[in-house]
């Protein structure tokens, strides 16, 4: 990854920025996502590459608040479109400062606790340095039936910082130290990968003050900068998380896993967005290699173009590859424009290939079909014949989402397949799986599954959020010293069988998930949190059966959460 560095620092000298983006989850992101289902105004913005440039947003807002025809907007869709504009100040015409600012240097501005803004004494209107921090928050408490070592808490307390040079070098970074005490589901999760969802490594600790055992304390961190090399070309490069896709989940890649350290570019031409990325992962944890001074390296390679074929249809080309060299890079990976496949034959195929298709189709202002196709191996032959061949891997997500449902303002529905065969991104070298610190890179839930996903989002008041959602799914666990191929950091040389493989094989089980999440915004991004969580597994094997019903109450701030649903 030196070399990445090298790149890096030439693209230092004479560049235009790129700026920041929001967080992947952000409330942000999601009404940015809306607007483009419900207006179709021509954007920059291609939603399959997460996360938007705070850049596109602020022109986007203000093409849409510029539009004669948002005199039909509800008063409600008026306000998302100025918190667009807040939220992204630096890129919006549109943003408002506060009337009253909190002891006169904080709150200038709504979404921000401080803020700077410097500019060119010879051009007023020219930003020399630009600098935004938020505190972030994020703290809980409550209940699982099913846990007997301690009631359930998290206590993350952090900062976001993003700032600009000259309109040339941007800069983010968040950081968060976090205790918790999760659900037994998930302290099942962590003592079988050795890791804590979307964190990695971590520290166990018991606590008779407040009478824990298992607590978890771990840091969660992202930081980068970038540049724009040209005016269609930018650069990232840090560590952080990267997602590919229109759905809650994704078979391509997701942000489930940890943040890993990163090299990007983005290249946007007419109606293309392509992007490369290069990742440096790890394919174990600390707590696993606890003798080891260091842990194994081994790195992905990424290629994926978007078209839009209309403005309102688009499809995308996925291919992307993980290897490990004892240390060091695949060098003939960095071809931007090369197939993966081309590469692997000239090498010796040593590597982890997987290829992939997906589209997107905005209707009548209220619906968005989408879909994904993801394929590891197969042969057509096999395939026809129906005999279930191990080697026919591949993964498939199909989704809609309505908004506005039944003339409802703000009241939205999201339902979502999702499938994978077993063995689907494993490899017969365990070190080149589609992992990262023991996480999946692309669905939680590894292979060898079928789900359902069903969310409802309300907002019926301004102030008020609702999120009711349902997750079905029909998985097959190892029984031990076995390999049914749902656990994708197992070699797929040790499989079970070579033919009559099938969906939920192993010990099949069957789990349902119901959660409802209420939260009230009493201050710019800060929500007093209730979640209920029912968690009901039910499995051939009696041992992995499990009923959690889960109640938690907290607060946040500027913190956008991702469930833990697996």
């Amino acid at each position: 990854m030196k070399y990445f560095l090298y790149i890096f620092l030439f693209f230092t000298v004479e560049t235009w920025a790129q700026p920041v983006t929001v967080p992947i989850h952000s409330r942000a992101a999601y009404l940015t996502e809306r607007f483009q289902i419900k207006t179709g105004a021509p954007t920059l913005i291609h939603p399959e590459v997460k996360g938007y440039s705070i850049r596109d947003i602020g022109e986007y807002t203000d093409l849409l608040r510029s539009k004669s025809d948002t005199a039909n907007f509800s008063q409600s869709t008026l306000r998302d479109l100025q918190y667009l504009s807040d939220e992204v100040n630096e890129w919006s015409k549109m943003a408002q400062p506060r009337k009253r600012p909190l002891l006169r240097y904080f709150y200038k501005t709504p979404a921000y606790l401080f803020e700077i803004n410097k500019f060119s004494e010879k051009d007023p209107a020219k930003p020399i340095f630009l600098l935004r921090i938020n505190p972030v928050l994020n703290v809980k408490a409550g209940t699982d039936t099913q846990d007997t070592t301690g009631a359930l808490f998290v206590n993350q307390r952090g900062v976001e910082l993003r700032a600009e040079i000259d309109r040339k070098v941007f800069i983010y970074t968040s950081v968060l130290e976090s205790q918790a005490h999760f659900p037994s589901y998930v302290n099942g999760w962590s003592e079988k990968f050795f890791t804590v969802p979307g964190a990695g490594n971590y520290k166990t600790y018991n606590s008779s003050i407040i009478n824990v055992q298992k607590g978890r304390d771990f840091n969660v961190a992202t930081a980068y900068v970038g540049f724009q090399a040209t005016k269609h070309i930018g650069i990232q490069f840090g560590h952080g998380r990267q997602f590919l896709g229109n759905g809650y989940r994704s078979v391509f890649l997701s942000d489930f896993s940890p943040p890993a350290f990163f090299f990007k570019i983005n290249t946007r031409v007419w109606k293309f967005h392509y992007q490369n990325l290069f990742m440096e992962l790890s394919p174990r944890t600390a707590n696993q290699d606890v003798q080891s001074n260091r842990l194994p390296k081994k790195y992905m390679a990424i290629h994926y173009l978007n078209y839009n074929l209309t403005k309102n249809m688009s499809f995308g080309l996925f291919e992307a590859t993980a290897f490990n060299r004892s240390q060091q890079f695949e060098f003939q990976y960095l071809n931007p424009v090369i197939l993966y496949r081309s590469v692997e034959a000239v090498i010796g195929s040593p590597d982890n290939v997987i290829i992939g298709l997906d589209g997107r189709w905005n209707l009548w202002h209220h619906l968005q079909l989408y879909g994904q196709l993801t394929v590891d191996e197969f042969i057509l032959k096999e395939l026809r014949a129906g005999t279930g061949w191990w080697g026919n891997k591949y993964a498939v997500q199909a989704g809609i989402k309505y908004i506005d449902v039944l003339g409802v303002d703000h009241l939205d529905i999201q339902l979502e397949y999702n499938m994978a065969r077993p063995y689907t991104w494993s490899h017969f070298d365990s070190l080149n799986s589609f992992s990262h610190f023991n996480h999946p890179l692309a669905h939680p839930l590894g292979a060898n599954f079928r789900e359902f996903v069903g969310i409802v989002r309300w907002q019926p008041l301004r102030a008020l959020f609702v999120t009711g959602r349902i997750v079905q799914m029909r998985t097959g666990d190892d029984p031990f010293g076995k390999n049914y191929g749902s656990n994708i950091l197992l070699s797929y040389t040790n499989r079970a069988s070579d033919y009559d493989n099938f969906i939920g094989q192993g010990v099949s089980a069957n789990t349902r998930l119901l959660g409802l999440d209420v939260s009230w915004e009493f201050w710019r991004n800060t929500f007093m949190d209730f979640h209920v969580l029912l968690r009901n597994k039910k499995s051939d094997d009696k041992a992995f059966d499990l009923d959690n019903r889960i109640f938690t109450m907290g607060v946040r701030m500027n913190f956008w959460p991702v469930n833990n649903d697996f």
